[in-house]
């Protein structure tokens, strides 16, 4: 009997599923792709494997190449044409790497690749999958049954069973237990002792579940557990005792899986055909599809390498790899105003201020909305806020500032200056610093509604940064960094002249000392008792020297960004140490943004970047 549900629970039921909803899909991750463009012959990706020397070996729709991190080294065939056939499964033995395509069978030596044709006018057997037993024995499995090569030579394996005639798709080899699993095309699953390739008995519940099912992968965790992918149905857990299948949060989402990799920490990731890369971990998914960085939500393949990061083959878009950094990327599919962000405010523990040229959006660390106003102004380019008085101001491209009650969004007051606004700063109760493109530093008296240039010294540079430390302000500009103390401007002088004529993209202060990020000379470190000035550049291990920002968490920990590299240094008793957090950051082709870096939650670090604000 149908029953009516109230109002008030179906709209609490329907938030709810919004709510996670977006938990499961919102986010975008850092994933970097490999294409045609970076000497892949085919963009469909067949299998991915990693050897024991490292090398990762892609299987493409024309041929195999050798991923040496930077680019491919060629895999030599005396057949070139054979060996650019469709690749459809890689392994490795004691001290070869072996690949099939779908007519042969190649074993490596070095680069070279020596073939054993199975295919012929009068075998016209294809190949799907192939499991190395040792150095000398090779399974392949078959679209006819289960073959051998042994010694360099085939022979099928007989067994009395359906898979002496059935289209063997899948399998999975235990040396310690002398198992072959294997999945089929139809007609289930068979677990075969290797010595006699006679079936094992204690498997025969499993086996009478599955008949005349289509087994689509296999994968073992350890050899404890074993993962079975059946073709429209989903994914079964066996752990010898019982089996299962996975429940899922939506239905079907494992029915078409098309790969299973299980990691050592106890992740089991799969790749699908239509809903992406999907990770299971204690009964919880997470869901990763194009919206969230992935290429296409169309795979083929899906392993790992040696760091953790997830590699998975494509069916037209090459590999997309989800690198292990713990990074999100939001944007504007999230809610911010536009990809490019150029400011990240801190309001409070748990509230952030993302500035983008198209707006100005909150932040809570895991949901991002709007903040609108009545302001009619476009093309955001820098903000500041005063907790005091829960004052907001906002600069434009344009030439105008908007200060507004924060927490009402009511504009208070609009100034307009001649040029474009470029960082701000409040000083006081009465007066706030505005920097300005080409036309130096100003001075707003809030009080008097007056505004007046700082110093002429200034006047024709363009501020690119500021910072306030007790009664000295620091402006970072475009040629060099100086401070204001009690109405004087002065510069500061490096003795190689390198950070007074460098842009001066961000400035941050801890309790004993101001840091400065350059284009093209590292980190400055000013000691503000000891007027000390010393830089960090490649012979501290600080590799990219264009620094576009730099935040101090005290006076030992700093963390600093590059274009693409996000780097963390740490003072200790004189010595320093610098470590690359996240070394190239290439989603997209997004870059770090000048003076924007600030402290998130639990740890965390914000990044505003032009393809959003990257969360690490």
């Amino acid at each position: 009997m149908l029953t009516k549900v109230p109002f008030i629970r179906l709209l609490t039921l329907l938030f709810t599923l919004l709510y996670y909803h977006s938990i499961l899909f919102s986010q975008e991750y850092n994933f970097s792709n490999i294409t045609l463009h970076d000497g892949l012959p085919s963009s469909q990706i067949h299998c991915i494997y990693q050897d024991e020397e490292g090398f990762i070996w892609i299987g493409t729709n024309e041929g195999v190449r050798k991923y040496a991190g930077k680019g491919f080294i060629d895999i030599f065939a005396h057949n070139s044409v054979s060996a650019s056939r469709p690749v459809k499964s890689i392994g490795e033995s004691e001290h070869f790497v072996w690949f099939a395509t779908d007519r042969s069978v190649f074993k490596c030596v070095g680069n070279y690749a020596v073939e054993f044709p199975l295919f012929s006018k009068s075998n016209p057997i294809l190949i799907n999958a192939i499991i190395p037993a040792n150095d000398s024995l090779v399974y392949v499995l078959t679209t006819l049954g289960i073959w051998q090569l042994k010694q360099g030579a085939f022979t099928q394996i007989y067994t009395n069973l359906k898979t002496d005639v059935e289209n063997i798709l899948c399998g999975h080899y235990s040396r310690q237990e002398h198992e072959l699993w294997i999945g089929t095309d139809g007609s289930g699953l068979y677990i075969l002792n290797s010595r006699d390739y006679i079936q094992i008995p204690k498997y025969k519940v499993l086996h009478d579940s599955l008949q005349n099912e289509h087994i689509n992968a296999i994968a073992s965790f350890l050899d404890v557990k074993y993962l079975i992918s059946v073709l429209g149905k989903g994914v079964i857990e066996y752990n010898f005792r019982n089996f299962q299948y996975i429940e899922t949060p939506q239905k079907n989402l494992l029915s078409n899986i098309s790969g299973i990799y299980t990691g050592m920490n106890g992740e089991i990731w799969f790749s699908t055909i239509g809903d992406g890369l999907i990770k299971y971990n204690e009964k919880k998914f997470e869901i990763f599809l194009e919206e969230n960085g992935l290429a296409e939500n169309n795979l083929l393949c899906v392993n790992s390498d040696s760091y953790g990061n997830i590699w998975t083959g494509t069916t037209s878009s090459g590999v997309s790899i989800l690198l292990k950094e713990n990074c999100l990327l939001y944007n504007a599919r999230q809610g911010l105003g536009s990809d490019n962000c150029k400011q990240i405010l801190k309001i409070s523990d748990r509230e952030w201020l993302l500035l983008t040229p198209g707006g100005i959006s909150k932040f809570n660390g895991s949901f991002v909305q709007p903040y609108k106003t009545n302001s009619k102004e476009t093309n955001h380019s820098c903000a500041e806020y005063d907790a005091k008085r829960d004052l907001l101001a906002v600069g434009f491209v344009s030439g105008k500032i908007e200060l507004i009650q924060y927490s009402k969004k009511t504009i208070e007051m609009q100034i307009k200056c001649n040029a474009e606004i470029t960082a701000l700063k409040f000083l006081d109760d009465t007066s706030i610093a505005i920097g300005t493109k080409k036309l130096g530093l100003l001075l707003y008296d809030l009080k008097n509604e007056k505004l007046q240039e700082v110093s002429s010294q200034l006047s024709h540079l363009s501020i690119l940064s500021l910072a306030k430390d007790e009664s000295t302000l620091w402006v970072g500009t475009d040629h060099g960094l100086y401070f204001v103390r009690g109405g004087k401007v002065s510069k500061l002088i490096d003795k190689d002249n390198q950070l007074s004529e460098s842009a001066v993209y961000s400035i941050s202060c801890s309790n004993n000392f101001v840091f400065a990020s350059t284009n093209g000379f590292g980190i400055f470190k000013y000691g503000k008792s000891t007027k000390m000035l010393e830089q960090f550049e490649r012979k501290q291990g600080l590799y990219n020297q264009v620094i576009k920002s730099v935040f101090a968490i005290n006076d030992n920990e700093v963390y600093a960004t590059s274009s693409n590299g996000l780097y963390k240094l740490y003072f200790n008793q004189g010595e320093i140490s610098i470590k690359a957090l996240i070394e190239n950051f290439n989603h997209n082709n997004a870059e770090f943004n000048p003076s924007a870096l600030q402290t998130g939650f639990f740890n965390t670090l914000f990044i505003g970047t032009n393809r959003g604000v990257l969360i690490y």
